[in-house]
């Protein structure tokens, strides 16, 4: 369709609800995980290229949609210097399925909320979804990094929840006006539960303040797109391990990307992180951790 580009320019930028009630769509996420030495060098890299798709349960009121994922692919490789590459079909996950949520107007959300359409309990039956789907995963790190990128695809949903929220309560985005928003779990002085596979219990990850600004709008694979800058420092990151608890990791992460919102579907076009994370692993053995990690997830149309 064609757009005015001096009113794009001009205007705040309000994401419109599009979504509709079993509508599927599917993504490729990349992640690298690069593994530096104290001088900076890569001594390991871990790289995850899948394929997942996505179901809109259902859309309540333009506040929130209830998503379903599946995951259709995961290949694995791993590179070490002089040593072959080997690349790892993991059959493990096909087909597993978890679920999630979209905010797009906590006002809204409210409101239905006083009507018990919708409760917080539904959001909290999404997370345990993940726990009760993956809880037959083997207590290997392989697992680990499903976890890892499966908090990667949550992490893009709760970016597009912030730019509808923001959208729809405040009326819209000013271009290059940086908007600093503070994670629930912030706000209430918690943490995300981590403890998967062969993390325990304690083991937790506590977003900081999250900045995000629109700067602007460009094409990503032949498509319109609004695009937005975020960045959030010094979370806070704990793992512990499941079967001896003296053997754990504390730590920080720092991550910054960029998000393109297709302005004809309303939806993640592309969004990209790249993330430093910085720990001390505590047990038989200090040892310094410092990882550097560059995710990328594209929407992609199937024939």
């Amino acid at each position: 369709m064609p757009y005015d580009y001096v009113k794009l320019m001009e205007e705040p930028f309000i994401a419109v609800p599009k979504f509709t009630r079993k509508q599927q769509k599917t993504f490729l996420i990349k992640m690298d995980n690069f593994y530096l030495n104290p001088m900076g060098r890569v001594y390991k890299q871990q790289r995850l290229h899948s394929e997942y798709s996505r179901e809109i349960e259902d859309v309540y009121g333009d506040a929130i949609m209830f998503t379903n994922y599946r995951w259709n692919e995961i290949l694995f490789e791993t590179r070490v210097p002089k040593k072959e590459t080997t690349l790892t079909d993991w059959t493990f996950i096909k087909d597993k399925k978890f679920q999630s949520h979209v905010i797009l107007s906590n006002d809204k959300l409210v409101a239905l909320s006083k009507e018990d359409i919708v409760s917080r309990e539904d959001s909290k039956n999404c997370f345990e979804s993940i726990a009760q789907e993956y809880s037959s995963l083997p207590k290997l790190p392989s697992s680990y990094l499903v976890i890892m990128q499966t908090f990667d695809i949550l992490a893009f949903e709760i970016y597009l929840s912030y730019i509808y929220t923001f959208s729809t309560d405040q009326h819209g985005w000013i271009m290059d006006k940086t908007i600093t928003i503070k994670p629930p779990e912030a706000e209430h002085m918690e943490a995300s539960d981590i403890s998967f596979g062969m993390f325990s219990n304690q083991s937790s990850f506590k977003n900081n303040k999250f900045k995000i600004k629109l700067t602007g709008y460009g094409m990503v694979k032949e498509k319109l797109c609004a695009i937005f800058d975020y960045y959030c420092d010094y979370s806070k990151v704990k793992m512990q391990d499941r079967q001896n608890q003296n053997i754990q990791r504390n730590g920080t992460s720092y991550y910054q990307g960029q998000l393109s919102i297709n302005l004809n579907t309303g939806d993640l076009e592309r969004g990209t992180m790249l993330e430093s994370y910085i720990a001390l692993q505590e047990g038989n053995n200090k040892t310094a951790i410092n990882i550097r990690r560059k995710v990328i997830c594209e929407a992609v149309e199937k024939e």
